[in-house]
C-alpha cells in the first residue's frame, strides 16, 4: 500500500538536520551490504535515526498507520539515505546471515518471529 502524507515537511527537514550533524559512527557513510561489503549497487549514503524526537514520532505513526502494536522488540530506527548526483539505491537481493539450524528460531510473524533464514 502507500501512505501519502505520512512526514511533513517540517518532520523531514527536522530528520535531515539531525543526520546531517551526527559524527563518528552514526554520521552518513557510504551504504554497504551486510556489515561492510561496498557494491556497485549502492553508492548512496545512508545513517539511522532512532533517537530524535522527529524520528520517534515518525516511528510511533508508522505503527500507528500499520495498527502494529509498538513495542521495544519490534522498534527499529529510521533508515535516512542520502543520494548527490550519480549516486543510486539500484535493485538488489537484501542481505541476511547464512542460518546453520532453525533450532529454537520462530517463524511464526503473529509472535513475533521472521521469515529470514
Amino acid at each position: 500500500f502507500r501512505a501519502h502524507n505520512l512526514c511533513s515537511e517540517e518532520e523531514a527537514k527536522a530528520i535531515i538536520d539531525n543526520v546531517s550533524s551526527l559524527t563518528g559512527d552514526m554520521a552518513l557513510k557510504r551504504s554497504t551490504v551486510g556489515e561492510s561489503d561496498v557494491t556497485d549497487t549502492r553508492t548512496s549514503e545512508n545513517a539511522w535515526d532512532s533517537e530524535s524526537p522527529t524520528a520517534k514520532t515518525l516511528i510511533t505513526r508508522s505503527f500507528q498507520l500499520t495498527n502494529i502494536e509498538e513495542t521495544a522488540g519490534k522498534r527499529d530506527g529510521l533508515q535516512i539515505v542520502r543520494y548527490k548526483d550519480g549516486q543510486g539505491y539500484n535493485t538488489h537481493p537484501d542481505y541476511f546471515e547464512q542460518r546453520t539450524d532453525d533450532e529454537g528460531f520462530d517463524f511464526n510473524p503473529y509472535s513475533g518471529g521472521s521469515n529470514r533464514f
